[in-house]
């Protein structure tokens, strides 16, 4: 486990550990802002720590202590874990783990993981923090101190009686093989120590501060110059009673500062904390309190193109069609290449019954969004509602360029198609979408293609369809209905009555 603060260096340490032979998880986060070469964390458990912050009413940049017995009550989360852990571990080797959280989340991370880990704690200079903190995200730097000072107390509480070691990031940057090799020892693997060295050899922080000007900093908290004094010790890690008193008092500075268990003073400020509680309400069931804390969202950051959307999405859930078309169409205007937000507007004027609008916004995306399938196959479905035939199967065939074809894309082939008139040739893309779609196991494409190939004249085709699915227990129902229904309806050559096209 790589733990310490954001900004800290930690992806440093993971790549070094990775280059010394350990494995990393099969799928990373890419490279941001501030991570040029990458981040070397679990995209999913990453999303998943975030999740379980937000659980708490907490989040990663908010420096507030968790609330008492918050590892109560997590089996559900602990067998999610489990699962999210097998998945990305790497295979027959021992995995770096590297995530920020880890620092105040080690306490339920060492209960999911099948042996006790090994820590290594990442510390940098504080106000070295802070101002890399202020430069990515805005953070002022009292707000950077605080988030500094919780995870390091935090990552030392929480890796207690685990072999655990303590990397200075300056100590890393100006003694990269040094430094290395005492990893090298620690991990018990040492691969390649020299391209471990030269991974960090040359790297200079962006911000940096002479260890004497940071104790003498009148800007810098005194509780975080004692610690970061402390953690400079030698024995650092041994001095548990220290650390037993700064972490009393920490807590005791909080609750004056911020009393009850909702977060704090710092992440009250940021948007990202009532765009994270409004997706939690609308998941949740609650579309009023989701407008509300989407609102609150757009109220500190109006050109938020996300928070816009997520609007669009809870009036949606609330019933208020007009307002959330509005909010869709406002967040595409300030995000006018975002493939996500075009298919999120798209995809609601489809579902509201507004086949023109549907129809002119496809024509725009369409012409605009050519590199991304699924809103092509969105456009599609909008262009066959507008009787737009040909428009419709050039999307269709662009979206099958890119990412071959998929029983979708060909039931709505077969749908274009037959706008066209060619009756026969849509039963053959209804054809080739039930095969598909059977390789793939989706019985409910199967029983789609079904009603497709009996409304193109291949009755025959569609009576095997339904039988097939007879036996299967989700969908054994709707395939006796079809199954009825043809039945009833073959002498006379009859469409279906009801069939869901």
């Amino acid at each position: 486990m790589v733990l310490g603060c954001h900004r800290s260096g930690t992806s440093a340490v993971a790549r070094a550990l990775n280059l010394l032979g350990l494995g990393l998880p099969k799928h990373l986060v890419g490279s941001g802002k501030g991570n040029d070469l990458g981040h070397w964390e679990p995209a999913a458990i990453v999303r998943f720590n975030e999740r379980l912050l937000e659980s708490l009413d907490r989040s990663w940049f908010d420096p507030k202590p968790l609330p008492g017995g918050w590892r109560e009550n997590l089996a559900e989360q602990q067998a999610e874990a489990i699962a999210l852990w097998q998945a990305e571990r790497a295979a027959g080797t021992a995995t770096v783990f590297k995530d920020p959280r880890l620092s105040r989340l080690a306490p339920f991370w060492r209960d999911v993981l099948p042996a006790a880990p090994l820590a290594v704690i990442v510390c940098r200079n504080p106000f070295e923090v802070a101002a890399s903190l202020n430069g990515r995200n805005g953070f002022d730097s009292r707000h950077g101190f605080l988030l500094w000072e919780s995870y390091m107390l935090e990552a030392e509480a929480g890796t207690r009686g685990l072999r655990r070691m303590l990397v200075h990031y300056h100590d890393l940057l100006q003694r990269p093989l040094a430094v290395v090799e005492k990893l090298a020892a620690f991990a018990g693997s040492s691969n390649d120590v020299a391209a471990a060295a030269v991974s960090i050899d040359g790297a200079q922080p962006h911000h940096h501060e002479a260890l004497e000007d940071f104790f003498e900093n009148p800007k810098v908290p005194g509780p975080v110059k004692d610690i970061y004094r402390a953690l400079l010790a030698p024995d650092a890690l041994d001095n548990a009673g220290l650390f037993d008193r700064f972490m009393a008092e920490h807590q005791e500075r909080w609750q004056a500062l911020s009393p009850g268990s909702g977060p704090s003073p710092q992440a009250l400020k940021r948007p990202e904390t009532f765009f994270g509680r409004s997706q939690r309400a609308l998941a949740g069931n609650q579309p009023e309190l989701a407008v509300t804390e989407a609102r609150r969202a757009m109220e500190l950051d109006p050109k938020q193109a996300a928070y816009l959307a997520q609007l669009g999405k809870a009036l949606a859930a609330s019933g208020d069609a007009d307002k959330a078309i509005e909010a869709f169409r406002d967040a595409a205007t300030l995000a006018p290449g975002d493939s996500q937000l075009a298919y999120q507007l798209l995809k609601f004027l489809l579902s509201s019954g507004r086949p023109d609008e549907a129809l002119a916004e496809a024509r725009r995306a369409a012409k605009g969004f050519a590199l991304d399938d699924r809103i092509l196959l969105l456009c599609a479905s909008a262009m066959i509602d507008g009787k737009v035939a040909g428009e419709a199967i050039m999307a269709i065939v662009q979206a099958m360029g890119l990412a071959g074809p998929s029983p979708e894309a060909l039931l709505m082939m077969a749908a274009a198609v037959r706008l066209k008139g060619h009756g026969a040739a849509a039963a053959g893309h209804a054809r080739q979408a039930w095969q598909l779609a059977v390789t793939q196991g989706r019985p409910d494409l199967q029983l789609q293609a079904g009603w497709l190939l009996y409304k193109y004249g291949d009755a025959a085709q569609a009576e095997t369809v339904f039988r097939s699915l007879l036996a299967h227990p989700a969908h054994a129902i709707e395939a006796q209905m079809a199954l009825d229904s043809l039945l009833r309806h073959a002498a006379s050559r009859q469409a279906p009555a009801g069939e869901p096209i």
